[in-house]
Parts: structure tokens; C-alpha cells; sequence
């Protein structure tokens, strides 16, 4: 059964639905289904769709509701929507299907009225309240707010205090400040004064100081030296365990021809060196009764010009002694700067006076201090 058979046009029309139980043809508006509805079916719906006819019996076959009118229209489904009832002999256009009120104008305006009246007392109640608690917290916060104003005015009062007070304490340390700056202007100038004072004296007296010192340094040493006019000091003469010095000293004179006794003998020993690492023996100083016995062996001892170990009996290697003056340190090194001089031939000491020459025969010169070397040295090496 098709929808349009009176249409010639309605077996060539493309949107259609084919039922699959009589092969009727039916156009979508026909069935009230809008073209968009139409494009949104699946092919699988389209193929298994049924026409009304065929469908209000399959109803009956499965459903024994025959009533003719329901209390209510449903509200069609997809599928239900597709079974659309209609006369073949007489096309009707689509029914549109109303719902019935469920209530009348006038019971509406009346509950309304009501309603509105109950909600209206219920809103200026909520209202109310809402504006008591408004107006309970809105003074519960003025309260806080000068209470706690109150405490930022005392705390600023307080602050306004101390910060009075400390501007007194800075006004004291300025005055004490200033005061202390004043003081220290005028330790400095004191302290300018005596350092220019120093200056002048220092400039003034230095000379003499120096010159002073120096002075008296040669007096102690000259001092230092008459204490030692009675010995001799004797060099690399070989150390043996348990050593008889007194008796090595006997032994010299003999072999200078000088005969020395014990009793011409004060003191005999041995001093250390003031470099601890030399290896040679520790110098002999021998102190005599009297100024003559030291003379006397210095003589034998330049006049024989030499004084060998073997000569005094000691074994082993033959090695040279010397006899020299017992000088102070202050000497010792003055008389090694004398020797370090290049333009003079000779240096020898004579009653503890250090004495040059330039050159055989020439005139000899006393070394008594550095001004006395300066004298000597070439202009080159000054």
C-alpha cells in the first residue's frame, strides 16, 4: 500500500520509507517526520521499518488494548512517531496533538494571589532578620573597630614617647659628639707641636747621639780589651779526650823557645765557636800572671813565623797552630773587614790596634772603627 496512489510521481520519489511487510512506499512528510529527522536514520531502522497498517496489526496480534480513548497522549518515540494512522481515500494534513490542561485560569490566578501573599510575609520575616543580624554583627564590628582603634592610639601615644625620648638621647650624643671632636682637634695639635718639637730635636741632637754612642761603645769595648791584655788566644789546635791544656802550653814554649810554666798560667780553656756547624777544634784561650809572659810568646811565636802539632808532641796529621791577641767580637769582625779591603797588602793587629799597609815600606794606618775603613776603601766600593 503506498500513501500516494492517486500521485503518479510517488514510486519515482527519493525520500521515502519501504515498509518490509508490504513493500508500501511512503513520503516522510506524510508520516509527520521532518527532513532532518529523516537524514538522522540509520539504513538498518529504514530497512526494518514497518507502515502503519502493518503495524496496527502486529499490535493486536501482541496487545489486548482495544480501549478507543486514554486519559492521556504520550509523547511519541522515534518508533512511535513512524506509526502514523490514515485514511487511504481521504489525505488529512498532520494532527498536531495537545495536551490538556492540567489546571484552570482562574484556580492559577487564586493560588498565585495566596502564594505570592505567603511568600511575601515570609521574605519581610527573612528580611528582618537578616537585617537584625545585619545590625547586631554591624555593631559587634563597630565595637571592634574602636576597640581596636583605642589600642592604635595608645600604641601611637606611646610610640610619639619614646620616639620623644630618643630624639633627646640623639640631641645628647651630638652635643656629646661635638664635644669629643673638639677634644680630639686639640690632642692633635698638642700631638703636632711635639712631634715638630721631636723633629727639631731629633734634626738638632741626632748627630751628637750618634756620635755619643758610637763613643761609648769604644770605651766599652776598650774597656772589654784591657780586661783580655793578659791573654792569648790559640787556634786549631786538635781536641783530645781528657786533654792536658796547661801542658800543651808548657809544650809550646819549648817548642818556641819561650819556656811557659804553670805557675805563669792564670786560666786555661776552650770556647765555642759562634757558628755551631764548623767542624774545626774550639779556640784555646790561655790568661798568664802578667802582660810580659803573653808578650814574650807572641814574639817567639812571629819570629818563628810557624807552630806545627808535631812539634808539641800531639800524633797524628800535622796541621799549623796560631797564636793570636784575644780581641773582642767588635774587633774580631772589624779586623775581617780590614782584611776584605783590596788596595791594602797587610793587616796585623799589635797591642789589640788593627793596623794596614798599603805596600811594602809604605806608611801603616790604625783601624779603630767603620769611619777608619771608609777611609781606606776605593771610592768604587763606598
Amino acid at each position: 500500500m503506498n500513501c500516494c496512489q492517486s500521485e503518479p510521481s510517488a514510486a519515482a520519489h527519493d525520500d521515502i520509507f519501504l515498509c518490509c511487510v508490504c513493500a508500501g512506499k511512503y513520503h516522510y512528510e506524510c508520516l509527520n517526520v521532518t527532513h532532518s529527522q529523516y537524514v538522522a536514520l540509520s539504513a538498518e531502522f529504514k530497512s526494518s521499518w514497518k507502515c502503519p497498517p502493518c503495524n496496527n496489526v502486529t499490535r493486536r496480534l501482541k496487545s489486548n488494548v482495544n480501549t478507543p480513548v486514554r486519559s492521556y497522549t504520550e509523547h511519541a518515540t522515534m518508533d512511535n512517531s513512524m506509526d502514523v494512522s490514515y485514511s487511504l481515500e481521504e489525505r488529512s494534513p498532520p494532527r498536531i496533538h495537545h495536551e490538556p490542561s492540567l489546571v484552570t485560569e482562574k484556580p492559577i490566578q487564586t493560588i498565585s494571589s495566596s502564594d505570592f501573599n505567603k511568600f511575601s510575609s515570609e521574605l519581610n520575616k527573612t528580611l528582618s532578620n537578616w537585617r537584625s543580624e545585619m545590625n547586631k554583627d554591624l555593631i559587634q564590628i563597630r565595637n571592634d573597630i574602636n576597640s581596636t582603634m583605642a589600642n592604635i592610639h595608645k600604641e601611637i601615644n606611646s610610640l610619639r614617647t619614646e620616639q620623644s625620648l630618643l630624639k633627646q638621647n640623639v640631641l645628647d650624643l651630638r652635643n656629646d659628639v661635638a664635644s669629643l671632636q673638639t677634644t680630639t682637634q686639640d690632642l692633635t695639635l698638642q700631638y703636632d707641636i711635639l712631634e715638630k718639637r721631636t723633629n727639631e730635636m731629633n734634626g738638632n741632637k741626632s748627630a751628637d747621639v750618634e756620635l755619643m754612642v758610637s763613643t761609648l761603645e769604644t770605651k766599652i769595648d776598650t774597656l772589654e780589651q784591657q780586661a783580655r791584655q793578659c791573654n792569648v788566644e790559640i787556634g786549631n789546635l786538635p781536641e783530645r779526650r781528657n786533654e792536658n791544656l796547661p801542658a800543651l802550653i808548657e809544650a809550646m814554649g819549648l817548642a818556641l823557645k819561650c819556656p811557659v810554666t804553670q805557675q805563669n798560667i792564670v786560666a786555661v780553656h776552650r770556647v765555642p765557636h759562634a757558628h755551631q756547624q764548623t767542624t774545626r777544634p774550639k779556640n784555646v784561650i790561655v790568661r798568664f800572671t802578667s802582660c810580659i809572659h803573653r808578650d814574650n810568646l807572641l814574639s817567639a811565636f812571629r819570629k818563628a813565623s810557624f807552630l806545627k802539632t808535631d812539634q808539641i808532641g800531639l800524633t797524628g796529621t800535622s796541621s799549623s797552630i796560631y797564636i793570636n791577641e784575644h780581641l773582642t767580637l767588635k774587633k774580631k769582625q772589624l779586623f775581617r773587614k780590614a782584611r776584605d779591603v783590596d788596595n791594602y797588602k797587610y793587616v796585623w793587629i799589635r797591642n789589640a790596634t788593627i793596623l794596614v799597609r798599603e805596600r811594602e815600606g809604605g806608611p801603616s794606618f790604625a783601624i779603630r772603627g767603620e769611619r777608619d775603613l771608609d777611609k781606606i776603601r776605593p771610592k768604587s766600593a763606598k
